[in-house]
């Protein structure tokens, strides 16, 4: 399905200048006079080159897109970044002509440098006056918290670009204390393993009935231990330990782990058991609370 953002708003046509009553008794008046008729003869000569410049320049105007359509865009994707994005596109497009292939070039890369797509496949002119881009938008999964503050990133550790928000809606858990800020430039994955852990363990506690209960995954021993941590809304820290399938020998599996999270929602209302220090999840006998 197509989403369509609306760029441009077409002239309105030139009409062609008619002679008034004032104009037909000039005229008149004009008759048996030599300089009068130079004045006429001038007069329609201009009109002559007049007319076909006007037509000329209408015929440019109604060829140029009214229109970028993105296909197949995600429901986050909402009007007012689909007008923002045809705008970085329509900028690349030539006032006066059609686009060229120089132009559509331009709206491919400019699209691609904007930040807002994983890929950009194509970009066409199509009938209708329209431009429709084939191109896939990066999926926001969660928000990471550096110096700078917090910042969207999709699956992979890539940050969209500065103002997007996760819907408040839903269960958002955030990342924090990672080792490094946010990259420089747009499209580059976060650097550390700490980041792309955080994100693994996150992909595992979204959509259960206590995803809300969790705040937070703290990044800061990870570099040091290994480990990741969960900030509840209580507050307490759960300690999860290593990142899902890279548990050490002696530890407690990522699915138990989300096991014991969900008997301890079922039989005290809270995954962290209202406890508000620390509970230990790593150990495979039996859950700790320090």
């Amino acid at each position: 399905m197509a989403r369509t953002s609306r760029t441009s708003g077409r002239g309105r046509r030139p009409s062609r200048p008619s002679l008034t009553g004032r104009g037909r008794a000039a005229i008149v008046a004009l008759k048996g006079d030599a300089g009068g008729w130079f004045v006429l003869a001038a007069a329609v000569l201009a009109a002559g080159f007049l007319v076909p410049w006007m037509s000329a320049r209408s015929h440019q105007q109604a060829h140029r897109p009214d229109e970028i359509r993105f296909l197949n865009t995600p429901a986050w994707v909402g009007e007012s970044l689909l007008e923002h994005v045809g705008r970085i596109a329509s900028r690349q497009c030539s006032d006066s002509t059609a686009p060229t292939q120089g132009d559509l070039a331009a709206m491919h890369d400019a699209l691609e440098r904007s930040g807002w797509f994983d890929q950009v496949r194509r970009v066409r002119w199509i009938s209708g006056d329209a431009i429709e881009v084939d191109a896939a938008f990066l999926t926001p999964v969660t928000t990471v918290r550096d110096a700078y503050g917090d910042v969207v990133v999709d699956g992979a550790g890539r940050p969209l670009p500065d103002g997007t928000c996760m819907d408040q809606t839903g269960a958002s858990i955030v990342l924090i204390n990672p080792r490094h800020n946010r990259p420089g430039r747009a499209l580059a994955a976060w650097r550390g393993d700490d980041v792309a852990a955080g994100l693994r363990l996150h992909e595992l506690l979204v959509d259960h009935d206590w995803t809300h209960q969790v705040q937070k995954i703290d990044l800061a021993e990870f570099d040091r231990t290994g480990t990741l941590t969960l900030v509840t809304d209580l507050p307490s820290h759960i300690r999860w330990g290593a990142p899902p399938g890279e548990e050490t020998p002696l530890e407690t599996l990522a699915d138990r782990k989300i096991h014991r999270l969900e008997a301890s929602f079922r039989s005290h209302g809270r995954i962290d058991q209202h406890h508000t220090g620390e509970v230990d999840l790593t150990i495979a006998s039996h859950l700790v609370h320090r």
